[in-house]
């Protein structure tokens, strides 16, 4: 009976946490990386985000970890709630720099699962942050196991149960400890990628019931760094496709997919690159370089070419089918993309259009205020 009644209990916690998704203020979700990105204090306003997701612990013997260097770091943002209090500060798991063995050996079986959310528990505890965010890159996949080629068939369909038995029982446990603790509601989130060869591999709609938000990473669609299988350029996070696109993608299909499988508007977060640039070099000048082939033939640094696009060598391009911008140097066969003032409204126009919970960005940096700016602006 006991048993019966606990589970009551966490069932309308649940019930009750699910009506507070609808936010009044459109979500505005910044990551910011571990010390070596460091933030200017001096500088740096809270009250612009309403979420702040630090990155990136690692998951070790079924636990979480995170290095003494970050969990300083991470408490100097914990400790800005005391002028923000209405800023929620969450810690993310995974992500670009993690392995996905970490996570589906984790997952796997139900001991390991145990050991990793009490770990998950008592690090929130330990660091007061509002919640975690799952970034499993990626749920299906073993890449290490291929050899370290990017094969978009998955080879581990085991993987969509075991992160819904993850996330389920995530999701128990921090309801069991808000309301047996008398504490406040642990929030829970994931990421899940703009590609949908890669989120078919998961149950976004069982995803979706267990989460308070899901963050998608609307961004990278063409990657410099990728051949698939060669080098071609493309915008790497147009709003819209075109007829030109070679390959079919746009932040708007990758959100249309994620509402098609039955995942509610408002607890989609749209993903926007901020103040970071993919580009090419030894392009094709046909068509300003948009979407020719490139032989990356010298590598620039992002330092660079945000110098190219200050003093004006690369010339800013408008594809108004796409609603995004790019960059061509003609002359010395450069091509860039990356969201600016102009297309970060456009996407903030789309979210609201579109009834989604807002607007995430990776990562912060120091020398994106305009943008950032513009993001607040737009979602206001």
């Amino acid at each position: 009976m006991k048993k019966l009644s606990l589970l009551l209990v966490i069932f309308l916690s649940l019930f009750a946490e699910s009506g507070k998704s609808q936010q009044p203020r459109p979500f505005i979700i910044g990551y910011v990386n571990t010390p070596e990105r460091s933030v200017d204090f001096e500088t740096f306003d809270p009250g612009k985000l309403t979420h702040l997701i630090y990155t990136f612990a690692h998951i070790v013997d079924n636990k979480i970890t995170l290095p003494e260097s970050d969990r300083k770091y991470l408490a100097r943002f914990v400790a800005l709630k005391g002028k923000t209090p209405e800023l929620k500060i969450l810690m993310s798991i995974g992500g670009w720099t993690g392995d996905t063995k970490e996570f589906y050996l984790m997952a796997e079986k139900p001991e390991n699962r145990k050991v990793f959310i009490n770990s998950v528990l008592e690090f929130i505890d330990q660091t007061k942050v509002d919640g975690i965010d799952l970034d499993w890159e990626f749920p299906g996949f073993d890449w290490v196991a291929t050899g370290g080629a990017l094969s978009l068939k998955p080879n581990r369909p085991q993987d969509k149960d075991n992160y819904n038995e993850l996330l389920t029982e995530m999701r128990v446990a921090f309801a069991q400890k808000s309301v047996t603790g008398n504490k406040k509601h642990s929030l829970l989130t994931v990421t899940t990628s703009a590609l949908s060869e890669i989120t078919q591999a998961i149950d976004l709609k069982d995803i979706a019931k267990q989460v308070d938000f899901i963050n998608i990473m609307a961004y990278d669609f063409y990657m410099s760094w990728l051949p698939l299988p060669i080098f071609i350029t493309g915008h790497q996070s147009n709003l819209f496709d075109t007829q030109r696109n070679p390959r079919t993608i746009s932040a708007d299909i990758i959100v249309q997919y994620h509402i098609n499988a039955g995942v509610p508007a408002n607890k989609l977060v749209l993903g926007i690159p901020l103040g970071f640039y993919n580009y090419w070099s030894g392009v094709n000048p046909k068509c300003n370089g948009l979407y020719q082939f490139a032989t990356n033939t010298h590598r620039y640094s992002a330092t660079e070419i945000k110098a190219l696009i200050a003093n004006g060598s690369l010339k800013r391009f408008w594809d108004n089918e796409a609603k995004a911008p790019y960059y061509w140097d003609a002359k010395s066969q450069i091509f860039a993309s990356g969201d600016d003032e102009k297309s970060i409204r456009q996407k903030c126009k789309y979210i609201k259009k579109n009834q989604l919970a807002g607007a995430m960005f990776w990562y912060y940096q120091k020398d994106q205020e305009k943008l950032l700016d513009a993001l607040v602006s737009g979602m206001r």
